[in-house]
């Protein structure tokens, strides 16, 4: 948990400080960087994954889990995320969602769905 508060911002270079994009970057590259940003997202908020960490006993590692969220909501919202009416998400089809989109379902879907109250409280 505490390798990915770092390694997401790395992961995503368009995030990352060091790293700005020029003004006249192609269109395939931010599609990439989206592509890449959709994976991260998919795979770290999934159930099993971070969010019921959230639910552990032990406060080390509720506390890695939530730094790892934030860090992966920052970078979606560094990224540009645009959040989503929920009529046009239902259109979308889940290979077009944006980044931000997928973090709003995950949040929505797994995280306040949650038997755990603490998982809820954290998030909201």
């Amino acid at each position: 948990m505490s390798a990915i508060t770092p390694f997401v911002p790395l992961i995503v270079s368009g995030s990352h400080p060091s790293t700005h994009m020029p003004s006249n970057a192609s269109s395939s590259s931010l599609t990439g960087e989206t592509a890449t940003l959709r994976q991260v997202v998919n795979a770290f908020l999934a159930p099993g994954g971070i969010f019921d960490r959230m639910g552990e006993s032990r406060d080390k590692i509720r506390d890695a889990a939530r730094q790892a969220f934030v860090s992966i909501a920052t970078v979606v919202h560094k990224h540009g995320g645009q959040s989503v009416s929920p009529a046009a998400a239902a259109r979308l089809v889940k290979t077009q969602e944006t980044p931000m989109a997928i973090l709003e379902r995950f949040v929505r879907e797994v995280a306040f769905a949650s038997k755990t109250a603490r998982v809820r409280e954290q998030v909201s």
